[in-house]
């Protein structure tokens, strides 16, 4: 509901774009990632490495795809507003969300760090509501609701509010 914006007729007939494709890749990527990481994590392993690893690798896929599909970069249309923009957000947020997740999927577990991720479409509408850039309808509203009702069901089920 919220990622349809409380339309119906989206719902119904899937219409999605791009981004939400790529939303709804990055969710399953996230899901398999979380339950991976539960399982491949050592005690010994620290895990500043693992986040720099991670990253690391995301850049290695990125630069593959980059060369594969023949994608030019534009780095000349990029101001230098823009471009500290992209610093935060590839180092500084990128490097504290990944550390974030990872130290929560070891020590929570993957169950209730997914549970916690339903809330993500959520507060995006919230934050976009509170600043101005978005309505919320009645739909978007339920979704909203729906999506905290689900996480504190999760979460209450492992016992862990």
């Amino acid at each position: 509901m919220v990622v349809f914006r409380g339309n119906l007729e989206l719902f119904i007939s899937l219409s999605l774009n791009n981004g939400d494709i790529i939303f709804l890749l990055a969710i399953f990527s996230m899901a398999l990632y979380s339950i991976c990481m539960k399982y491949f994590h050592k005690e010994d392993d620290e895990l500043i490495v693992l986040v720099f690893m991670t990253l690391f690798g995301g850049v290695i896929w990125m630069s593959l795809s980059l060369i594969i599909f023949d994608i030019p970069l534009n780095w000349t249309k990029i101001g230098t507003e823009e471009f500290l923009y992209i610093i935060y957000l590839s180092i500084l947020a990128t490097l504290v969300t990944s550390y974030l997740y990872q130290r929560g999927t070891i020590f929570l577990g993957p169950k209730k760090v997914m549970a916690y991720i339903y809330l993500n479409p959520t507060a995006i509408v919230i934050i976009s509501f509170l600043s101005g850039l978005e309505k919320i309808n009645l739909f978007m509203l339920l979704g909203i609701l729906i999506s905290a009702l689900a996480t504190f069901i999760l979460l209450y089920k492992n016992k862990n509010i």
